[in-house]
């Protein structure tokens, strides 16, 4: 339940943003036991209307007895009407939700569960429900059943998220070992031939245990920030920008090379998420650093600046002077697991648009013949 409890609080703000209060509950409360009274018609009603379709019957029958099935929608029912968006009732909906994920069952079904259950409520209104109160009746019963399906639909991609990174992580585990094993072997028999062809051909068997270890490690970190919700702070940008070219000036730094930074100075910080903003210019600033080393003369310039069109973002520009992508390829340099090294993992500039995207933001690439390519990112500005 760790993913149901880092996602409390937004449940909970969107609970506000729905107007579930307190006095929209009072709404409803002369009516409870009125509700209360169908419970046992419902959970009929739902079972039958879900036996009738063949993907549908098939889950139910896989899940659990008629009988079981009904007591969970009878507490799913009385916990709408008597439970008022507690933590307890949202723990109900986050295990509804992975249950789903467990019975592979469609999430389109889910939602067509709650259409119907919307539609059998509606009904008792109409029937049972003065017609003086019904219409802020109906729009609070409205707004719980958005929010419950809200809840169970976060439970359902966390979940899933969740098995696809388990995945992820098995085969990075199970694949490091052997690659590990691969590339020592290599490096040992390099290391003891004399003939030229023999060595090179063990050097390109390290290399590619080398970057599989890190395709499989990327995979598994571009899952994990997937999934991860962001936490926007005010994040000062020369000071992140400086850290984290700090932690590039390794062997790897191209010689000569001093970055050109000028920010727009009316506008020092940015709003996001530190660690995704960290790693979205962590990996702009290698993609530009290993184009710019390939240039007689390399050069590293970083830019920010408003424009008139977007005044609520402050965009950064990042122009290296190495060869310049040909336009056909830009896109497919987004994609994973696609490199234009031999020794790439294919994920460094989609691990960036992953992370831009997370804080809000837009990343995009520009080839200026002559000149050199710019990485471009929208970032909105400090609240």
């Amino acid at each position: 339940m760790q993913e149901m409890t880092e996602s409390l609080d937004k449940f909970i703000y969107f609970q506000r943003k729905l107007e579930l209060t307190p006095e929209a509950f009072d709404r409803i409360a002369p009516y409870r036991d009125i509700f209360l009274r169908y419970e046992d018609e419902y959970a009929t009603f739902f079972y039958d209307y879900l036996h009738e379709m063949d993907d549908t019957r098939r889950v139910l029958e896989y899940m659990s007895s008629r009988g079981g099935l009904e007591a969970n929608w009878k507490r799913w029912w009385r916990g709408l009407f008597t439970m008022g968006f507690s933590q307890d009732f949202y723990r109900m909906l986050w295990r509804s939700g992975i249950r789903h994920v467990e019975a592979s069952l469609d999430q389109r079904y889910i939602n067509l569960g709650y259409c119907m259950a919307r539609n059998f409520i509606h009904d008792i209104v109409d029937r049972d429900i003065p017609e003086a109160d019904a219409r802020p009746v109906l729009h609070t019963v409205d707004r719980m059943l958005d929010m419950c399906l809200m809840v169970a639909t976060e439970a359902f991609l966390a979940h899933t998220t969740l098995c696809e990174r388990e995945i992820i992580n098995g085969i990075a585990h199970q694949v490091r070992n052997p690659l590990t094993i691969i590339g020592g072997f290599a490096k040992k028999l390099q290391s003891q031939s004399c003939d030229p062809g023999r060595i090179e051909k063990l050097e390109a068997i390290f290399d590619q245990a080398l970057r599989l270890e890190e395709v499989v490690q990327n995979a598994s970190l571009y899952i994990e920030l997937y999934q991860k919700q962001p936490l926007h702070m005010v994040c000062p940008l020369r000071e992140l920008l400086v850290s984290v070219l700090g932690g590039l000036k390794t062997d790897a730094w191209p010689q000569g090379l001093e970055p050109e930074i000028e920010l727009d100075a009316a506008h020092p910080a940015v709003w996001g998420d530190v660690i995704f903003l960290r790693m979205l210019f962590l990996q702009l600033f290698k993609n530009a650093l290993e184009a710019a080393a390939q240039s007689d003369a390399p050069r590293l310039r970083i830019t920010s600046a408003v424009e008139t069109d977007s005044p609520t973002f402050l965009t950064v520009h990042i122009l290296n002077n190495g060869p310049i992508p040909r336009k056909e390829d830009i896109q497919n340099l987004f994609a994973p697991f696609y490199s234009s090294k031999v020794t790439g993992s294919g994920f460094g500039l989609p691990l960036a648009r992953l992370a831009a995207q997370k804080v809000q933001g837009e990343l995009s690439m520009t080839p200026h013949p002559g000149e050199g390519t710019e990485l471009t990112v929208r970032l909105p500005l400090e609240k």
